[in-house]
Order: structure tokens, then sequence, then C-alpha cells
């Protein structure tokens, strides 16, 4: 079951790549070619639907020229102790 922490950090994660995407001035379809990820998974990170496993993480982060740390910085703030 997915938590309010989840669903928060699948949005932050997400409003960090589109801001990284949209300011190295590329497409959503070229973000997703240039990773190897489908558009799909792409958009749906992007929009906090989905969070990203650990090799599209990398991918994106690469393509966007970022440390990967720092689209999920700051997330530790999160309380997901309540997890089972």
């Amino acid at each position: 079951m997915e938590t309010f922490e989840d669903y928060e950090a699948a949005r932050i994660i997400g409003n960090r790549i589109r801001a990284h995407r949209r300011a190295n001035d590329l497409t959503l379809e070229t973000l997703s070619y240039l990773s190897e990820t489908h558009v799909t998974t792409v958009s749906r990170i992007e929009r906090g639907r989905s969070l990203p496993n650990l090799g599209t993480l990398m991918r994106l982060a690469t393509v966007l020229n970022v440390d990967p740390g720092s689209l999920i910085h700051d997330l530790h703030n999160l309380d997901f102790s309540a997890q089972q």
C-alpha cells in the first residue's frame, strides 16, 4: 500500500526532473529517447504518478547532467516510518 510519503516523494522527484528537463530545453520525447526510458514512464514520473527505480533515476540524471542525489535530496525529511 502506498502512503502519503510515497506520493509526496514521487511528486518532489517528478517536479525536479521536469524542472531540469525544461532548463535543458528538452522535450519529454527527447529525454525519453536519450535516457532509453519509455515516454509514458518519464511522463508518469514527472507527474508524480510513479517513483523511478534506481536505474531509471541514474539514466535520467545522466541525460540531464545532474547529480542523481540532487533529485532525491531532502527526501529523508519525509516520515517513512509508518510503512509496514
